[in-house]
C-alpha cells in the first residue's frame, strides 16, 4: 500500500512575513529546554542532574519540524515585535504558524516573504505532539529521545509535550522546576488535528484537518500522533519524510481524549467512545474534526475538536488490518468479513467501554474488537411512474401501462 505522493517545497508569497529579522536557531543548535517532565514526586536533585548532564554536554537530540519554544515577530504590523509560543494563532494569519527548529532541514517549512528573514515556517496544530522530545522517563540520568505520543516507563498512559505550549487547551503544565513545555496525555494511532500536504502535487503544501481526503489517494487518510509508536502507521514514500500515515474515518472516535468532564478543573482522559459526568449520552471527539458530517462544534472556548454522540460498542465505519498476513494494512468497513477469521468482526469505537469487546492478540494492539453481523442493505424502493421519467412527466411506457391499468379496473 502505497503512499499518496507530493512535492514537498513551496514558496507561498502571499504569506504576511512582514517584519522580524532575527535568524532562528536550528535544530543543531545549542538551544536547550530545561530538564525533564518528572510526574508525581520525581527528586529536584535528580533534576538538577539531569540538567547538568545536558548543559555540560551543550546538545540535545530534536525534530527539525518542531515549532520553536518561543519567537517573535510583528503580526498585527504596528512595528513592535511580539512574543509567540509554540504553535501560535496570528492577526495576519488564518491558521496557526510557527517558526520551526530545524530550518530548512524540515520538509514542510516554507521560505519568509519578508526581507532579509532566514527563519523558516509551516503551519501546525497547537495540540499536535512534538514529532521528538526529550526526557528521562527511567529516571537514570540519561535523556531518552522519544517520538511522538510515546509511552514511558514513569508513567501509565502514551503522552506528549505539544506544539503550542499554553496555546493547546489540554495542555498542563509540568511538574519540574523551570521547565516551560506543556503537555498532555494522547493516543499514538489519533490522527494529527492539523498537518501540510500537497495533495495535488501542485507545489504548494495545503493543510488538512485530522482524518481527511485528498487529491491523490482514494480513502481519507492522516498523519498519526505516534509515528511508529502507532502499530496501523505507514512509512511515507515521500523522500526525506519521517511522518508516519494511515488511513482512517473521519467520524470514528478518537481512540484517547482529554476533557474535564466533572469541571474540576482536571482534564479526565477517556477512550473512544465514553460517558462523561456532564452529558447523558455516550459521545466523543471525532478523528476527522469538520470532515466528519456527523461532528458538532464545542460549546468549551477556544476548543477546536468536533464531537458527536456514538454508541461505545458500535463498529469503526473504517478500521486497518493485516487480514491476509501479507505485512500490509488492508482497510475493512464496519462489521466486515477478514481472511483470518470465520465470522465479521469489527474495531469498536469505545475500546474497553464496549462491555462486549475482546482484547486483541495482536502484540501492541490496543484497539478491541467483537464479531459483529452485517446490516443488511435496505432493498431499493421501485420508481413511481413521475420519477420514471426523471422530468415529472410520464414516458410512453408508462402512460401505456397507465391505461392498461385504467382499463382492467374498470
Amino acid at each position: 500500500m502505497a503512499m499518496p505522493t507530493g512535492l514537498w517545497s513551496r514558496t507561498r508569497a502571499a504569506a504576511p512575513r512582514r517584519t522580524g529579522t532575527r535568524a532562528g536557531a536550528t535544530c543543531r543548535a545549542v538551544q536547550l529546554q530545561p530538564g525533564p517532565e518528572l510526574h508525581r514526586g520525581r527528586r529536584d536533585a535528580q533534576v538538577a542532574r539531569v540538567r547538568l548532564l545536558q548543559l555540560h554536554d551543550g546538545w540535545r537530540e530534536c525534530g527539525s519540524c518542531n515549532c520553536m519554544t518561543e519567537w517573535n515577530y510583528d503580526g498585527d504590523a504596528d512595528g513592535v515585535m511580539e512574543s509567540y509560543e509554540g504553535c501560535s494563532a496570528t492577526a495576519d494569519w488564518d491558521q496557526s504558524w510557527c517558526y520551526v527548529q530545524g530550518g530548512s532541514n524540515c520538509n514542510q517549512a516554507l521560505n519568509s516573504t519578508v526581507a532579509g528573514e532566514t527563519r523558516k515556517w509551516r503551519e501546525c496544530g497547537s495540540c499536535n505532539c512534538m514529532t521528538e522530545w526529550n526526557y528521562d522517563g527511567d529516571a537514570d540520568g540519561v535523556m531518552e529521545s522519544y517520538e511522538g505520543c510515546s509511552a514511558t516507563a514513569d508513567w501509565d498512559q502514551s503522552w506528549c509535550y505539544v506544539q503550542g505550549g499554553s496555546n493547546c487547551n489540554q495542555a498542563v503544565d509540568s511538574t519540574v522546576a523551570g521547565e516551560t513545555r506543556k503537555w498532555r496525555e494522547c493516543g499514538s494511532c489519533n490522527c494529527m488535528t492539523e498537518w501540510n500536504y500537497d495533495g495535488d502535487a501542485d507545489g504548494v503544501m495545503e493543510s488538512y484537518e485530522g482524518c481527511s481526503a485528498t487529491a491523490d489517494w482514494d480513502q481519507s487518510w492522516c498523519y498519526v500522533q505516534g509515528g511508529s509508536n502507532c502499530n496501523q502507521a505507514l512509512n511515507s514514500t515521500v523522500a526525506g519524510e519521517t511522518r508516519k500515515w494511515r488511513e482512517c474515518g473521519s467520524c470514528n472516535c478518537m481512540t484517547e481524549w482529554n476533557y474535564d468532564g466533572d469541571a474540576d478543573g482536571v482534564m479526565e482522559s477517556y477512550e473512544g467512545c465514553s460517558a462523561t459526568a456532564d452529558w447523558d449520552q455516550s459521545w466523543c471527539y471525532v478523528q476527522g474534526g469538520s470532515n466528519c458530517n456527523q461532528a458538532l462544534n464545542s460549546t468549551v472556548a477556544g476548543e477546536t475538536r468536533k464531537w458527536r454522540e456514538c454508541g461505545s460498542c458500535n463498529c469503526m465505519t473504517e478500521w486497518n488490518y493485516d487480514g491476509d498476513a501479507d505485512g500490509v494494512m488492508e482497510s475493512y468497513e464496519g462489521c466486515s468479513a477478514t481472511a483470518d477469521w470465520n465470522q465479521s468482526w469489527c474495531y469498536v469505537q469505545g475500546g474497553s467501554n464496549c462491555n462486549q469487546a475482546l482484547d486483541s492478540t495482536v502484540s501492541g494492539e490496543t484497539r478491541k474488537w467483537l464479531e459483529c453481523t452485517p446490516s443488511t442493505p435496505s432493498p431499493t424502493p421501485a420508481p413511481d411512474i413521475e420519477s420514471a421519467s426523471g422530468v415529472g412527466e410520464p414516458t410512453m411506457t408508462a402512460a401505456i401501462i397507465a391505461v392498461i391499468l385504467s382499463t382492467a379496473c374498470a
